[in-house]
């Protein structure tokens, strides 16, 4: 399944704007591996192997966006992956009261999404984030009330090389050596 439309209009003032979206299901049979630190999409024939759930993860065929699960904190929750998400960590505003922060979310910026504008807040985490073996020790955390039950965007998406076998309904996240 495929669909177009004209996204020009919403990006004539942003000449990075893409101008398309490419999403791994529309490609079943084909292995998506994006490295967001290299700058490079490489689609080939392929399957990963069967989730081992510390670097390949199974994931819901229901669901929109590709989720997996992290430690934050100590607590185990799942949340999407996102590269679209410039962020980092984007969790709903409920979670700050559940977490160890160093300070209380304050506002950090405000977005425009199509139909409203957002306040965007932030803390950092006193303790550490772990996805995929990696870990993260005080990451600045945002919190935003739209991200269902959370989401991992590029500013960590960056860290890892993600592989998309969207036919066998897993990822693999290999955390970058570099």
């Amino acid at each position: 399944d495929a669909m177009a439309f004209d996204r020009s209009a919403l990006g004539t003032h942003l000449p990075d704007m893409p101008v398309g979206v490419l999403s791994a299901r529309s490609l079943p049979g084909y292995l998506m591996t994006l490295d967001l630190h290299a700058g490079t999409l490489t689609i080939q024939h392929g399957v990963l192997p069967p989730a081992d759930g510390v670097t390949i993860f199974a994931v819901d065929p229901r669901q929109r966006l590709f989720a997996v699960p992290i430690e934050i904190a100590g607590k185990r929750q799942t949340v999407f992956l996102d590269s679209g998400a410039a962020g980092g960590l984007t969790l709903p505003l409920k979670h700050a009261s559940t977490l160890p922060l160093q300070e209380p979310p304050r506002i950090i910026g405000r977005g425009r999404r199509v139909d409203r504008e957002m306040v965007i807040y932030g803390a950092q985490l006193k303790g550490a984030l772990v996805l995929a073996g990696k870990r993260f020790d005080a990451p600045q955390i945002r919190f935003d009330d739209d991200v269902g039950k959370g989401l991992i965007g590029n500013a960590i998406l960056a860290d890892y090389r993600l592989t998309v076998d969207a036919g066998n309904h897993r990822v693999r996240l290999l955390p970058r050596a570099d």
